[in-house]
């Protein structure tokens, strides 16, 4: 994340604070992400990340094979 020049936003619906290895991301709601992200990339299979309707106006990389 620190060699990025990109804004990285994650989300993880599971935790309230990210651990320090990835600090020099911001964490914010699924939501958030969808309004200000140029792409997305779902790398976890969480329940929230499976009713993708909120991600129709951005790109979307899905890496889960089982959502």
């Amino acid at each position: 994340l620190e060699a990025n020049d990109a804004n990285i936003l994650l989300v993880e619906p599971n935790i309230q604070t990210l651990p320090e290895k990835l600090a020099a991301g911001t964490l914010v709601s699924l939501s958030d992400a969808a309004n200000s992200a140029d792409i997305v990339a779902i790398l976890v299979a969480h329940q929230e990340f499976k009713d993708k309707t909120i991600l129709n106006d951005v790109q979307v990389m899905n890496m889960v094979s089982n959502i």
